[in-house]
């Protein structure tokens, strides 16, 4: 399989263009919108519009393992990749029980969008990470969550 290189533009008010290296897969999450992670890729883009609790009522993502070996934590998952926002917005993912991740956008609200990157950090596939990190039937998505 070919990898192709794709830069993203974005127009950020009078600052002019900033020009982003993308990951091969993208998804536009929401709350009815879910990204699956188990994908050959080392890496997937994901977003939200609008975050926080003024406009779009989205505070957060979590990332989410199904209850199958469950006492295997998403901690190993966590551990094993890096989650790093494409302009600097601060997110700071943290465990919160044995079977989710939790990035907060409270912090962004009246923002345009928040851009992160989920990437393994020795290059092997989601996928295999996942198997490797959670054991060999997970199921991993990813979601926003509403304000609470």
């Amino acid at each position: 399989m070919k990898a192709y290189a794709v830069a993203t533009l974005i127009f950020l008010g009078g600052s002019g263009i900033i020009a982003q290296a993308a990951p091969n897969q993208e998804v536009l999450l929401s709350n009815v919108n879910t990204a699956n992670l188990q994908i050959e890729d080392s890496e997937i883009g994901l977003s939200v519009s609008y975050p926080g609790p003024s406009i779009s009522e989205i505070c957060g993502v979590e990332i989410r393992a199904d209850n199958d070996n469950r006492h295997i934590p998403i901690k190993n998952f966590l551990d094993a990749v890096e989650i790093h926002s494409r302009f600097e917005q601060g997110l700071k993912p943290k465990d919160i029980n044995a079977t989710t991740i939790d990035i907060s956008l409270k912090h962004l609200d009246m923002a345009f969008g928040v851009w992160f990157t989920i990437k393994t950090k020795d290059g092997s596939s989601l996928e295999e990470t996942i198997k490797r990190t959670l054991g060999e039937n997970r199921t991993v998505i990813a979601i926003a969550s509403t304000c609470k």
